[in-house]
C-alpha cells in the first residue's frame, strides 16, 4: 500500500512540474497577463464551487 501511495503523489508531482512549466512558456510568449492575486484567487474559488456542484 505504501509503494502505491509514493507513486501516486510522485505522478502528481511530475503533473504540477508540467504545468509550471507549460504555465511559464504561455507567460514567457505573452499569452499570459500578470494579474492582481485577489483575482487569481477568486477565479480560483469559483472554479473550485462549480467543480464541487457537478
Amino acid at each position: 500500500m505504501d509503494i502505491i501511495q509514493h507513486r501516486r503523489v510522485e505522478a502528481q508531482r511530475k503533473e504540477i512540474a508540467q504545468a509550471a512549466v507549460e504555465s511559464l512558456a504561455e507567460f514567457r510568449s505573452g499569452k499570459l497577463k500578470p494579474e492582481p492575486v485577489e483575482d487569481i484567487i477568486e477565479k480560483l474559488r469559483l472554479n473550485l464551487k462549480s467543480s464541487i456542484y457537478k
